[in-house]
């Protein structure tokens, strides 16, 4: 929430406020300007959680690290389309978005895979 709240809003505000012209002036009124912020703050909070998700389902074997890898094409799909629904609409506040999702999403994949190969380790010594 505080990525969207620090980084992601001031960028997209400023491109928002970009598109006036001198005949068409940008009227953004504390209500629209609230209801936006609180917005994107929830839309990023969850967004960030998506690496916490796949570390759970690797540590409860919902998931293997093989799984992961071999749909990476589409999670950045998924994590692209769901960043364009909660962005207001343009091309560069989505790729705000979405670029530290997906850096998110292959550090999970790593961490899962440190994760399996952890514990194929200890099964291997117990056994």
């Amino acid at each position: 929430m505080a990525f969207s709240y620090f980084v992601l809003t001031p960028i997209m505000l400023q491109m928002l406020v970009g598109f006036g012209t001198e005949h068409v002036r940008p009227n953004i009124t504390v209500d629209y300007l609230l209801d936006f912020i609180m917005k994107m703050a929830v839309g990023a909070g969850l967004l960030f959680q998506f690496p916490l998700v796949v570390v759970i389902l690797t540590l409860l074997r919902v998931m293997s690290p093989r799984q992961i890898w071999s749909r990476w094409r589409h999670a950045i799909v998924v994590i692209l389309i769901v960043s364009a629904v909660v962005t207001p609409g343009d091309g560069p506040s989505q790729l705000v978005l979405a670029a530290p999702i997906v850096l998110l999403f292959f550090l999970s994949a790593t961490v899962a895979s440190l994760i399996d190969m952890a514990r194929r380790r200890k099964e291997g010594n117990s056994a």
